[in-house]
């Protein structure tokens, strides 16, 4: 599974209409714990990952109560959500950079 969304080229039929990209780690592991779905996960120059989601129509609400702390979930998903997306930008790193970290 995470070599599928580490980033790898995606042919033309692969890519959704709309995408949201964020580099916050918290908010992504919430749009994971509520259901979006995580095409990728890059690096920028600096390493720092990026969370490349397809988009809805209620993100900018989904966003908003994240911020506001009324969003819910299970706090162990988002814990489990957290932890799996740091993994992925680790191994990103190490794809990238032909280093291993740990």
């Amino acid at each position: 599974m995470c070599n599928d969304i580490l980033d790898t080229e995606m042919s033309g039929n692969e890519i959704p209409a709309k995408i949201f990209e964020s580099s916050d780690l918290y908010l992504s592991a919430a749009l994971l714990t509520v259901g979006y779905k995580l095409l990728r996960v890059k690096t920028n120059d600096n390493n720092r990952g990026i969370f490349v989601f397809e988009d809805r129509g209620d993100r900018p609400q989904t966003v908003i109560a994240y911020f506001n702390s009324s969003l819910m979930g299970s706090f162990k998903a988002f814990s489990n959500n957290w932890a799996d997306l740091k993994n992925l930008v680790q191994l990103e790193m190490e794809n990238r950079n032909g280093k291993h970290y740990r």
